[in-house]
């Protein structure tokens, strides 16, 4: 069954035709791993309202990397504290106007390098909590941006992810 896959890289990497995910789709418990999950969905527009990342999940790289028509996540989506591996998250999603409060950058996140770049409809307040961000995975979180973004959180490294962001128009303020 699905609780023994520890990885699931790339599952819907690329299927230009998939507008929505089945409400019985879940993550196993034991997945650690989801990178690319939904890499290259340039047409995925929604996911279903119980669609979760398992406690547990340590790498969710380039998870929504391009997808294009995705304008909301489900109200309930949230980031788990075991992440941390962030890179590209939701890069290139034109259509992504927010996020739901539960999207938090947690503490054990150590990469998150272009977490929303060029999301140019993108704008909302982000919560960043990391703690010990790797050499040079903080730059170009917001590249691309031009929206009011405000971040907040408990990183020390929220004056870097500001001024280091990418952002075209320095519209990132701290909160």
């Amino acid at each position: 069954g699905t609780d023994t896959l520890k990885e699931i890289y790339s599952m819907f990497s690329e299927c230009t035709s998939l507008k929505s995910v089945p409400s019985t789709f879940t993550i196993g418990k034991n997945v650690k791993v989801v990178d690319d999950l939904f890499l290259d969905c340039f047409n995925l527009k929604q996911l279903p309202s119980n669609f979760t990342i398992p406690n547990g999940v340590e790498s969710m790289s380039a998870m929504f990397y391009e997808c294009d028509s995705l304008a909301t996540l489900p109200s309930g989506f949230k980031i788990p504290n075991s992440v941390i591996y962030m890179n590209q998250v939701f890069m290139g999603c034109d259509s992504l106007t927010g996020l739901p409060s539960g999207v938090i950058i947690p503490a054990s996140a150590t990469s998150v390098y272009g977490f929303l770049a060029e999301c140019p409809n993108y704008s909302g307040k982000l919560v960043i909590n990391a703690q010990h961000i790797a050499d040079g995975y903080y730059i170009n979180l917001f590249y691309g941006t031009t929206k009011p973004i405000q971040i907040t959180g408990t990183s020390p490294f929220l004056e870097r992810f500001r001024d280091e962001s990418g952002c075209l128009n320095n519209n990132v303020t701290i909160v």
